[in-house]
């Protein structure tokens, strides 16, 4: 008997997408939109555990960001770089594998598909124009030079 077929395989590949469901909608809820201390945010979309995790660091010239991008080619991959309210939004699917096996059932299947989106806002300091990234070993590098904000002057009343 095929191992996919046996009763406790389905009941185990059902409750494991109950935990990833409760995860997805309790833990990180698909619709809401989550404050972090420079302003970013995150919307995480059902079915991706693991997928986008994000490093976000302040280097004295710029921003470097690092997202967690395993086993997505960088044609699945778009990025829209929104510099009116200095965002950068990554939007992936990672597509399940079709086959037909004849012989033999799975013995472990954790792998998750889906889409997932991410919108990452950096501080206005960000120079987005000239924002730069490749994807390497299943990790997206940004690097975000800053710019020069003018600081507050006085006026003279005339």
């Amino acid at each position: 008997m095929s191992l996919s077929h046996r009763p406790q395989d389905r009941f185990r590949t059902g409750f494991d997408r109950l935990l990833q469901d409760f995860e997805n909608d309790f833990l990180f809820p698909t619709a809401a939109l989550t404050a972090f201390p420079l302003g970013g945010s995150m919307n995480i979309h059902r079915g991706i555990g693991g997928l986008l995790r994000t490093d976000l660091q302040d280097t004295e010239t710029a921003f470097e960001m690092k997202v967690d991008m395993p086993g997505v080619s960088k044609e699945e991959i778009n990025i829209n770089v929104d510099e009116s309210n200095n965002s950068i939004t990554i939007t992936t699917e990672r597509k399940e594998e079709k086959k037909e096996e004849t012989e033999g059932g799975w013995l472990v299947r954790e792998r998750t598909f889906g889409k997932a989106q991410r919108t990452q806002v950096l501080p206005q300091t960000a120079d987005l124009s000239k924002a730069q990234v490749e994807l390497k070993d299943g990790t997206l590098h940004f690097t975000v030079p800053k710019r020069e904000v003018p600081g507050s002057r006085t006026l003279s009343i005339k």
